[in-house]
């Protein structure tokens, strides 16, 4: 989890930090990022008020949406 924050504080003007919601949860495609200091974390790929959004849930704790990722920097998972 530390590591995870320390990633995304090299970030933090892309990043808003949101409260979980399980709800909120299963809306999206699930991807990986494959580039830049988050490369290797999955996360759900979802449109808010028509803008793409990369949310990374931390267990039931936190969503952490990145406000923009370049498409070259993530792939669609199967999952």
């Amino acid at each position: 989890m530390t590591k995870f924050l320390d990633n995304i504080n090299k970030i933090r003007n892309k990043v808003t930090l949101l409260q979980y919601s399980e709800t909120f949860s299963h809306i999206g495609k699930r991807i990986r990022i494959i580039a830049g200091p988050l490369a290797g974390t999955e996360g759900v790929l979802r449109r808010v008020k028509g803008n793409k959004h990369v949310h990374l849930d931390l267990g039931n704790l936190l969503t952490a949406q990145i406000n923009y990722v370049p498409g070259h920097m993530y792939e669609l998972v199967d999952h």
